[in-house]
């Protein structure tokens, strides 16, 4: 038994030229095909279940990310850290150099008193 589309259709089927039912016929599929799309279809359906995981799986992942993103150093960051340590070294330098001329001074004091000493225990032993 055809089915009411079909019998609609018998009449313009009738009257049509051959090249258009030519052309037609080119876009109906077979059991076969049909059967194997429906495969690929399927396949397609579990690709896309898997893609989905993924995705929220990358979601995840860039939440992370972002949790931490505010906490890194930004390049703005890195150049004042690298002012204030060239700061600093310059800072620790000029201390350092005081610190050993005054040393230098203290022992010229001390080598001065010692000699003296020296001097006066020869003069006055």
């Amino acid at each position: 038994m055809a089915t009411p589309t079909i019998d609609r259709a018998a009449p313009a089927i009738q009257e049509a030229d051959p090249a258009a039912m030519q052309a037609i016929l080119l876009y109906l599929v077979t059991k076969a095909e049909q059967a194997e799309l429906r495969g690929e279809v399927g396949w397609l359906r579990s690709e896309v279940g898997l893609l989905r995981g993924e995705v929220v799986e990358l979601r995840t992942d860039l939440a992370a990310v972002k949790a931490i993103l505010p906490h890194l150093a930004t390049k703005a960051d890195l150049a004042d850290l690298r002012a204030d340590q060239e700061r600093l070294r310059g800072e620790i330098h000029a201390a350092m150099n005081a610190l050993t001329w005054r040393l230098v001074g203290a022992l010229l004091v001390g080598l001065t008193a010692l000699a003296g000493l020296i001097v006066a225990l020869q003069i006055f032993a």
